[in-house]
């Protein structure tokens, strides 16, 4: 486990020191924040608070409603990365979120649709003629296409932005097809377009 950091800078560790009783094993929540001198028993703070929806990213406070929110409230776990993160920064790529079940988002999800609609087409379905045809339909996406997946779901980011729902969204960026970008004014149209869209 990764050290933690006391607010003088010096280092926590998070196993048990060797020539201790519990050498080499991971410390609780209730060492952690009694080395940091937050006394869990003498707070009375529960292990795990009664309210889950907690925000711990919302305030810059130290948390006391309970040690799970409170350890994780401290300055240098709330700046703690995911491994994956760091490991991506590390080999000099940035990383970028994005949000669940939102595919519109994601270019590489049309990507991927065009190389399957390939493979499918284009393969015998057995282990070796996969194994074939699967580079294949990586390369048979055009350039072209891949900069109109990446155009198509910067559309839907902007829309987004801007205040726009999915189905607004969709329609902009079929309008504006030929434009680089959504224009701002699309929200001050938002009730003509809804009306126009209902015609159709």
């Amino acid at each position: 486990m990764r050290p933690g950091k006391f607010s003088d800078g010096r280092e926590q560790p998070m196993v048990f020191e060797a020539g201790t009783e519990n050498a080499g094993q991971a410390k609780g929540i209730k060492q952690v924040l009694l080395e940091r001198g937050i006394d869990v028993a003498a707070h009375g703070l529960r292990m795990k608070c009664p309210n889950e929806n907690v925000d711990v990213s919302a305030t810059d406070e130290v948390l006391m409603c309970c040690a799970r929110h409170c350890v994780a409230s401290q300055p240098d776990f709330r700046s703690q990365v995911s491994l994956l993160e760091e490991t991506i920064s590390g080999a000099g790529h940035h990383c970028l979120f994005l949000p669940k079940f939102h595919c519109e988002l994601n270019p590489i999800e049309a990507y991927w649709g065009a190389a399957k609609r390939y493979a499918r087409a284009n393969c015998d379905y057995s282990f070796e003629g996969l194994k074939t045809c699967v580079p294949k339909s990586l390369e048979s996406v055009p350039l072209a296409s891949i900069r109109k997946y990446f155009r198509r779901c910067q559309h839907f980011v902007e829309a987004y932005h801007l205040g726009c729902d999915y189905e607004l969204t969709k329609y902009a960026h079929k309008k504006y097809r030929s434009h680089r970008r959504i224009p701002g004014s699309i929200l001050q149209e938002k009730d003509a377009i809804i009306a126009e869209m209902k015609q159709k």
